[in-house]
């Protein structure tokens, strides 16, 4: 179900849509030149994440409304505490939707002093203020107690966004005052604050809470049903599962929509068995079983996924991989659905059983995975054969262990393995590292060798993206095999890399060191030399551009005790120290709002339309929009595709790895994410390039922390049964 829509007055961002005229209220000038030339400077400050303090100050106080809130927006963005009293001087501004932005603005500072300001503005009589602050608070920590109090109040709006912020703030809440609030939560009668209430129990796991969980199973409201099935799934219990099988078998009765409901029940069933007694197996077993033949793609993997999670801890006897009848009835029958969607039309499905099929059956279906191997078009499930290959391979005699080797290295010329055609890929051979690295069967040598030998490639010339994903994934699993040679050789890398792989291959091998380094002296002593380049690198790093390489490097040589404390700079002192960003000059000018067109996606499924926002994240738009013309999209893939998340694409590698060459400014708002928004991945403020995701359920943690771009106004539900590997192409429409 796809939540109403929400009200206009309640949001930021689609205030700032409306033209800004009347709603600026009282103080705006004639604008004109003036205005624009205030407005494109306060761009460019946003888009170096420096702004003079004396000047942002002054368009802080600018007698235009519309300068006053680019300037408060802006420093929100950039993180200026410096900035705090005026923004804070802001709270009589004359223009409403100002007052707002910086009550939003105060969030993304997540500066202590602003609390309080946040907290004041809760009891204003104006809807909008009250929900500007209400989200002000859901992003920055703070104890909570005034959320609780507006969580328990008269306004349903209030209370939904209270919820949303208490979600975000469950570790600084006291622990009985959030389980009291709860307890009164789970008997709202809106449903649309009591889903929010529900997401609050995953966070909060106690068992006194099943009681009032269950009643909402039985809810006709999609929202409702799915985030009860998620809580009790994070309760867990015997009261839990008999709830959730009983709500799943009366689907059909209700004629609920199916997909969302039944993607949560097979996910909490997933959770809830791994405990199950045997009795209770069975009837879990149809119920995924049944499921996995879905003609909802979506459902048919989540339904597979939990197949493998309900036996997370039900190893399997050695005997049972020759003979099948040692195992209960209940897991051959799931095993067999498993075997029977690894034949399944679409990949997500393919790789989800294969997964399942390793974890149900263990060594006994390795003969069902290597005539596959030989046939498998589809890099996804090539990935799924290949760590449950390397899994299950235990024999050192087994045909297929020269497999993982033949992904990663040229085979030998009279090889009978399929896999060179796979040869370094680098979503294939992330999943043939995996397993190396996890098989403790393989010769060690080999093991760890094979991880150095591909992290050294990212420093060959002419690396290729393919290899860059390699050396990063191998740099995942050097930390747990710590010698002098590899140290020295990770530190290398580390100071060698260069070109758009830098910062994500050098904060792997920050982490790296920081694994090795923490190891017991009874695995490793580290020699002088290997820990003089290690301190060397850390210190170095604490001037790198990338904020996120400064405060890795900080963190892991306060675990290490590498440095000591006066030569490790505070993460304040790190960030006031950033040098301004330098735009890319792939990148297209900074820009301010302007008219977009819309664009128009094909792909096997079906075509789509995005409608652009550049009202809240212009220069997102314009990025994107110089890719779409650029052709930088053409015959991209889906790569990532989570039921009832998330579709994510645009990575050029294929793999969540991938980038433009360049990266580009986060403009977080308060643009709430409700089915079918287009957000930007990130792996960190400002790290978002040119991979989008569209969400397939509100998901309200995303907001303030993910830039939204666009909507899909059109072909929404062809994202329902989206694939991992399906193409795209995009066009701007005329």
């Amino acid at each position: 179900m796809m939540l109403p829509a929400p009200n206009p007055v309640r949001h930021i961002a689609l205030l700032l849509a409306c033209c800004l005229t009347c709603a600026l209220g009282t103080g705006c000038l004639d604008g004109g030149t003036d205005r624009a030339d205030k407005l494109a400077a306060i761009a460019r400050w946003e888009d170096r994440r420096l702004a003079p303090q004396d000047s942002l100050g002054g368009m802080l106080a600018d007698g235009d409304a519309h300068v006053r809130l680019a300037a408060v927006r802006a420093a929100g963005l950039i993180g200026r505490d410096d900035a705090l009293p005026r923004m804070i001087d802001l709270r009589e501004d004359p223009s409403q939707t100002v007052r707002a932005q910086m009550l939003f603005s105060l969030g993304l500072l997540a500066d202590t002093l602003a609390v309080p300001v946040l907290v004041a503005a809760i009891t204003d009589p104006r809807p909008a203020i009250r929900q500007a602050a209400l989200r002000g608070l859901a992003q920055m920590p703070n104890r909570g107690a005034a959320l609780v109090q507006v969580a328990a109040g008269d306004s349903p709006k209030d209370r939904a966004a209270a919820w949303d912020a208490l979600r975000n703030q469950v570790d600084q809440v006291g622990r009985q005052e959030l389980l009291l609030a709860l307890q009164g939560g789970l008997v709202s009668s809106e449903p649309d604050v009591l889903w929010r209430v529900l997401r609050c129990v995953e966070r909060l796991p106690d068992s006194t809470l099943v009681p009032l969980v269950i009643p909402a199973t039985r809810s006709d409201r999609v929202q409702v049903r799915v985030h009860s099935y998620r809580a009790l799934a994070r309760l867990g219990g015997a009261a839990a599962r008999q709830a959730v099988l009983l709500s799943a078998a009366d689907h059909a009765f209700r004629r609920l929509p199916g997909q969302r409901v039944d993607i949560a029940a097979c996910r909490a069933l997933g959770t809830l068995a791994v405990e199950a007694p045997p009795e209770q197996m069975p009837a879990v077993a149809a119920f995924l079983i049944d499921r996995s033949g879905s003609a909802s793609s979506h459902v048919a993997m989540a339904a597979l996924d939990a197949m493998t999670a309900c036996v997370a801890r039900r190893p399997l006897p050695d005997e049972a991989a020759d003979q099948e009848s040692l195992l209960p009835v209940w897991r051959i029958r799931m095993a067999r659905a498993a075997l029977q969607r690894m034949d399944h039309p679409e990949a997500g499905v393919r790789a989800a059983a294969v997964t399942a099929r390793a974890a149900l059956r263990g060594a006994g279906s390795l003969d069902d995975f290597a005539p596959r191997l030989a046939v498998e078009e589809s890099a996804h499930v090539m990935a799924a054969l290949t760590r449950a290959v390397g899994d299950l391979c235990t024999d050192p005699d087994n045909r297929l262990k020269p497999f993982l080797g033949s992904l990663l290295f040229d085979a030998p010329p009279d090889t009978d393995l399929p896999a060179q055609r796979w040869l370094r890929n680098g979503l294939v051979g992330a999943a043939a590292l995996d397993a190396l690295a996890a098989n403790e069967t393989c010769d060690p040598h080999h093991r760890w060798q094979t991880q150095v030998d591909l992290m050294m490639r990212a420093v060959m010339p002419g690396a290729t993206d393919d290899e860059q994903v390699l050396a990063a994934t191998a740099l995942g699993h050097l930390g747990d095999h710590p010698d002098d040679a590899t140290a020295r050789g990770v530190v290398g890398v580390a100071r060698r890399i260069a070109g758009p792989w830098r910062s994500d291959l050098k904060l792997a091998a920050i982490e790296c060191l920081g694994k090795m380094f923490s190891a017991p002296d009874s695995v490793w002593t580290p020699g002088e030399t290997a820990t003089a380049e290690t301190r060397l690198l850390l210190s170095s790093s604490f001037d790198d551009p990338d904020v996120r390489i400064r405060l890795t490097a900080r963190r892991t040589a306060q675990e290490t005790g590498l440095l000591p404390a006066h030569l490790i700079p505070t993460a304040a002192s790190l960030r006031a120290t950033l040098p301004a960003f330098v735009r890319s000059a792939d990148q297209p000018p900074v820009t301010v709002q302007f008219d977009a067109p819309r664009v128009t996606g094909t792909t096997n499924r079906g075509s789509f339309t995005l409608e652009l926002k550049p009202d809240v994240a212009p220069n997102t738009c314009a990025v994107f929009l110089d890719l779409v013309n650029r052709g930088f999209y053409a015959g991209l893939t889906f790569h990532r595709v989570v039921p009832d998340f998330v579709v994510q694409g645009g990575d050029p590698t294929g793999t969540g790895w991938g980038s433009s060459g360049y990266t580009i400014r986060s403009e977080w708002s308060d643009l709430p994410y409700h089915r079918g928004m287009v957000g930007i991945a990130h792996s960190g403020k400002d790290t978002g390039s040119c991979q989008w995701f569209v969400t397939l359920s509100e998901q309200p943690h995303l907001v303030g922390r993910y830039t939204v771009f666009a909507e899909v106004v059109d072909g929404l539900e062809i994202f329902d049964g989206m694939q991992p590997g399906d193409k795209f192409n995009l066009a701007v429409a005329h």
